[in-house]
């Protein structure tokens, strides 16, 4: 999202679990992760970011593991714009290998990215995502373009595309798209679909999750 929270409100973002299953070299895995994301508004351009990974289950042909996943934060910071129908955001986080051994990238990375939307009208917006990582002295670079669009009031959808290069090794492909629905007016509720598109990306990733605003 190319926006902040208001100072002195936090949310709640809590995967139920995320679930990503991979297809690779004949060998099948599924991981669910309860990914949990916590946002605090420092100033009215500024907001802090806490994630942790509390349980994380992994199933695959190999054999099975349960456990604790990394944890990270980051800064977020809006960019103030003349045109009101455009919204840009930027963020630098740190991830931290605190994770068990099945669930940790087992390295400290550093993080940049940026975020941008233009509003098309009062009902829908294309938006665009770039991120560049780095960890063991290795890069990665993440590109993904949206539309996002309302239904009705509460359910909103969007599409998206995306593609993940890092140091040598094949550009990942994706493409799918969610919804989001407005349950009340603090709490949403989402889900989402991601198909790989080459041999290099993962089958399917997908995932729900609820967002609580606590004011």
């Amino acid at each position: 999202s190319p926006s902040t929270l208001p100072p002195g409100t936090f949310s709640w973002e809590q995967g139920l679990p995320d679930v990503t299953r991979i297809d690779s070299n004949g060998t099948r895995s599924t991981l669910f992760s309860a990914d949990t994301l916590v946002r605090a508004g420092l100033t009215p351009l500024l907001e802090l970011q806490l994630s942790a990974a509390p349980i994380s289950h992994l199933h695959s042909d190999n054999g099975k593991a349960t456990g604790v996943g990394d944890s990270g934060g980051a800064l977020k910071a809006t960019v103030p714009l003349h045109d009101v129908r455009w919204r840009m955001a930027v963020l630098g986080g740190v991830g931290l290998d605190t994770g068990d051994d099945a669930f940790t990238s087992g390295a400290t990375s550093l993080s940049l990215a940026t975020a941008a939307s233009y509003a098309l009208d009062e009902n829908s917006a294309v938006a665009g995502y770039a991120g560049l990582s780095r960890a063991r002295g290795r890069n990665t670079w993440k590109l993904s373009p949206n539309l996002n669009f309302a239904l009705t009031d509460q359910l909103g959808a969007f599409v998206e595309g995306g593609a993940t290069y890092a140091d040598d090794s094949d550009v990942e492909y994706v493409a799918g798209g969610g919804l989001t629905w407005m349950l009340t007016t603090r709490v949403q509720l989402d889900g989402f679909a991601d198909f790989g598109l080459n041999d290099a990306s993962s089958t399917l990733r997908a995932g729900i999750g609820i967002s609580t605003f606590f004011p």
